[in-house]
């Protein structure tokens, strides 16, 4: 009998872990892997930045205490979590275009939940193109797999969410420093469960506008955006609405200066108002916005710095969308050549409002904070190692929303 899945070793910290991955999905990934092989039989074992074409093998352990995102009172258990990937990366030049590819093929099992192991196939491939020194664009597609969270998710089932993107955006030089913006995508995401908090979509957006790029490198830009789409399983809509389309309309400053040659400063501010065709408590509008810094005071000192404000659909019983309100702060110390030391610190309020189902129910509010601290090897050319530790911990005005958690691990890539 032909098997499905086939093998895949990956070597971690000494060890070798057997992963299975689906077959046919490998067979893709091999196929294109042994035409690289065949074709660098001239170059380099070790991996270039500039290499056209390049595998990229790896795998991580990670220990966590609270996969479930669970509150103390359900006594939550920890597992061990392994993964091994493979990939290939092509980014090739040819004459005023650039073509990039990007396909990975990821295989994640867990010790003690089986029921959550799962096999994700990511893509991404873009044209950079310019069809003359003044208009240029990009057009790409892409596509992840991955678990969706299980402090959204607020259960014990395996959810897997795939979410798809076709793009296409047009930059026209129109004089000076003036730059003319257009853009239309398509998004579509779903998942394995039916109730989602953040309901699986599909949708169309199209934008225009215009940006303005000083000889400093600085710049500002103006964008006028709509998006129309509909929900694929609006559980949380009653059965008689009969139409789940909604429309969202963005207005969009960017800006960035660049201060000196160490520090950059960023920004957003955006008035978003999102209309569902039927069902109107769902409708919600507001400011959103960031503020970023990036300060580099020596060569091997990084400092990143973000304030921001995103409104965004949460559809339960009591909600219709959240405001994150976040502070972050992330240093990173190349201590030298071969090994960097990376730190994030974040302070995510969350406010959870347009809730329909009671009357007078108070609205959930949650404060979320996150310790992250890690480091980079690179070994050999082509060859890192690395580790992390981070601790997690969400407070909520509704304990069962509450939740601490642990997280450590390591992992390993090779590139070739």
């Amino acid at each position: 009998m032909t098997p499905l899945f086939d093998p895949l070793c990956v070597g971690i910290s000494g060890a070798t872990n057997v992963v299975f991955l689906p077959k046919n999905r490998r067979r893709l990934l091999l196929a294109a892997a042994s035409m690289l092989v065949a074709e660098s039989l001239a170059w380099p074992t070790a991996a270039d930045e500039y290499d056209a074409l390049n595998v990229v093998v790896g795998g991580s352990v990670t220990h966590d205490s609270n996969p479930f995102r669970l509150a103390d009172s359900a006594n939550p258990q920890s597992d061990t979590i392994k993964a091994g990937y493979v990939g290939l990366r092509v980014d090739k030049p040819y004459a005023q275009q650039r073509f990039q590819v990007d396909v990975t093929e990821t295989a994640t099992r867990y010790d003690k939940f089986s029921n959550l192991d799962f096999d994700a196939l990511s893509y991404r491939g873009a044209w950079l193109w310019h069809l003359s020194p003044r208009v240029s664009g990009a057009l790409s597609a892409d596509r992840t797999e991955s678990l969706v969270p299980f402090e959204e998710s607020r259960g014990t089932q395996r959810d897997l969410r795939i979410s798809q993107n076709r793009v296409f955006n047009l930059d026209a030089w129109i004089f000076g420093g003036w730059h003319g913006l257009l853009g239309v995508s398509q998004s579509k995401q779903t998942s394995e469960q039916t109730f989602q908090s953040v309901p699986d979509f599909r949708s169309v957006s199209e934008e225009a506008g215009v940006k303005y790029i000083a000889q400093s490198n600085s710049w500002a830009s103006l964008i006028r955006r709509s998006i129309q789409g509909h929900y694929l399983n609006p559980a949380f809509f009653p059965v008689s609405i009969g139409n789940d389309a909604y429309r969202q309309d963005e207005s969009e400053l960017r800006a960035g200066w660049v201060l000196n040659g160490r520090s950059t400063v960023t920004s957003r501010l955006a008035w978003i108002e999102r209309h569902n065709e039927n069902f109107t408590p769902r409708n919600f509008s507001g400011l959103t916005g960031e503020l970023g810094y990036n300060w580099i005071p020596t060569a091997k000192l990084h400092l990143d710095f973000l304030a921001k404000r995103d409104l965004s659909p949460y559809q339960d019983m009591f909600s219709a969308y959240r405001v994150d309100n976040v502070l972050s702060f992330a240093p990173s110390w190349q201590v030298s050549g071969k090994i960097t030391l990376h730190m994030r610190l974040e302070h995510i309020q969350s406010h959870f409002r347009g809730g329909v189902a009671v009357s007078g129910a108070p609205s959930r509010n949650d404060t979320t904070r996150t310790a992250l601290l890690g480091a980079d090897w690179s070994l050999l050319r082509g060859v890192s190692v690395g580790a992390s530790l981070q601790r997690q911990r969400r407070s909520s005005n509704n304990t069962s929303f509450e939740y601490d958690d642990t997280i450590a691990g390591v992992n390993a890539s090779l590139m070739f």
